[in-house]
């Protein structure tokens, strides 16, 4: 079908689905699709709650989307099932990571550095946030209330475990945070779009990379 004039269509593959495609299955779902819809661009994911697609079926991925005149980006969500022993005592909604355990924070940076080498773009998908009350988490707290502690760790999560390895694995990339639609929470999980968007920018210019590379767009549910 013909595609839309005022507006373009995407779709989001959860690491799950792409992990389980194979070319005859991806040719057909999206012949489907391209037929009743009409497909502009599609972001794939590359990890989600401990299923990783591996980097050979990735590229397949990617080359059947470029060859049909697709745009890709990648895609994360940072939930993970527990890491160590110790992980099954956090409380983690939505299995969410504690920012504050370092084999924790260590993983989200292979994360990062995986999608960045595979992609120019990255959007992060709704659980970009952290709802530990872990004995870690109350530690670092210290006075500070769960909303402030939560703010601050997530803007130092944006700034050093994302864009930063990021930016090493590929200068060119660009991040997306998508901020799920409970707006009237955002503090009380870490949430803080004006305060990451300028540290995040921030960031680059910091590393002195040009200023094309340091787009940085937010986007929201509809």
């Amino acid at each position: 079908m013909k595609h839309f004039k005022n507006f373009k269509t995407c779709v989001y593959c959860t690491a799950q689905t792409l992990a389980s495609l194979d070319e005859t299955t991806l040719a057909r779902d999206y012949a489907y699709l391209e037929k009743y819809v009409g497909i502009d661009k599609v972001y794939l994911e590359t990890y989600r709650d401990g299923t990783w697609v591996a980097i050979d079926h990735m590229k397949m991925i990617q080359n059947f989307f470029k060859e049909h005149g697709v745009e890709i980006a990648g895609g994360i969500t940072a939930v993970t099932p527990p890491l160590e022993k110790d992980d099954a005592k956090r409380q983690r909604l939505f299995q969410t990571f504690c920012y504050s355990n370092e084999t924790m924070r260590t993983y989200l940076k292979k994360i990062v550095t995986y999608t960045a080498e595979l992609f120019d773009e990255i959007i992060l998908d709704d659980f970009f946030f952290t709802s530990c009350t872990c004995d870690d988490c109350l530690r670092e707290r210290s006075n500070l209330s769960w909303a402030e502690f939560r703010s601050k760790k997530m803007i130092d999560v944006a700034e050093n475990l994302v864009l930063k390895p990021a930016k090493l694995a590929n200068p060119s990339v660009k991040v997306t945070i998508k901020y799920p639609n409970w707006r009237e929470s955002y503090h009380e999980t870490g949430y803080v779009p004006k305060i990451q968007r300028l540290c995040l920018t921030k960031s680059i210019l910091e590393q002195k990379l040009e200023t094309l590379h340091t787009q940085i767009s937010i986007c929201h549910d509809i």
